[in-house]
């Protein structure tokens, strides 16, 4: 699109931002796992280019102090279904300030990702869903997860909530 319409910086930063991204994964694939800080690398890649697609939203990473992003290891590709969603399902319509937001901590010895954004919510997006199309980045990804905990002999798990039940906005 950036193409046709004769954006023509913006298109070169858009390939060479995919490219970028093409090589990461790649990179990432070749092993059942990467460090935190690879895995993050890709995702800041992906948004980063999304962000170039849609201006309208903004992306955060944030890090708790203490973790040494480079000492652990998990599977690769393991966050960034779960951010895609986000971006595809969130804001099927204009909201004030569009944000998703990554936070890694480390607790209770386990190492928790969460992706938060301030759409719709899981719930409401259920309606704008098309009945001839079924998302499978996340159950594949959660199928996956369960795999690999086995492999491994550690606790995995996802949980998607709407955050309504807080009273808040988003998923």
């Amino acid at each position: 699109g950036m193409i046709l319409v004769k954006e023509e910086k913006k298109s070169i930063t858009y390939l060479s931002e995919f490219s970028k991204l093409l090589r990461i994964v790649l990179e990432n694939s070749r092993g059942k796992t990467v460090s935190l800080a690879q895995e993050l690398n890709a995702i800041e890649n992906y948004l980063a280019l999304q962000t170039l697609m849609d201006e309208t939203y903004q992306y955060q990473v944030n890090i708790d102090e203490g973790i040494d992003v480079t000492l652990f290891e998990i599977p690769a590709m393991l966050i960034q279904p779960f951010a895609e969603n986000s971006i595809e399902h969130a804001f099927p319509h204009e909201i004030d300030n569009p944000l998703i937001v990554i936070h890694i901590s480390f607790l209770n010895n386990r190492l928790i990702c969460t992706i938060t954004d301030n759409g719709i919510g899981i719930n409401s997006q259920k309606q704008f869903l098309r009945k001839d199309k079924k998302s499978l980045a996340t159950t594949i990804t959660s199928e996956r997860l369960k795999i690999l905990s086995k492999d491994f002999k550690i606790h995995g798990a996802v949980t998607i909530v709407d955050r309504q039940v807080h009273n808040e906005q988003g998923t």
